[in-house]
């Protein structure tokens, strides 16, 4: 006959060990994907930066101008900058990964 195996209450479990929060930061490899993924937050702002800048163009020139004065701000430039340098890294590790 089988022998069975029965499920016990207190049935011993394999040791594994939890991984780091900050695995991603041992390799290079790993901080560029995980950076890479965080780009896309950016990403999104851009388009809706953009959007923005259609939809202002598209009601006439007051709206225009005043998308210009709310893009002066220094808080949306700032956001601007960093978003450019997503923007710049997000398209280079794209174009990396095709042949």
């Amino acid at each position: 006959m089988s022998e069975r195996h029965v499920y016990t209450e207190y049935h011993p479990r394999w040791l594994r060990s939890r991984p780091s929060t900050y695995w991603w930061l041992q390799r290079r490899a790993y901080l560029s994907f995980i950076t890479r993924e965080l780009s896309s937050i950016f990403i999104a702002w851009f388009v809706v930066y953009l959007l923005l800048l259609v939809r202002a163009v598209s009601l006439g020139d007051s709206n225009y101008q005043a998308f210009l004065e709310w893009s002066r701000h220094p808080v949306v430039m700032t956001l601007n900058v960093v978003t450019s340098f997503f923007v710049l890294f997000h398209a280079v590790t794209w174009f990396n990964l095709a042949p």
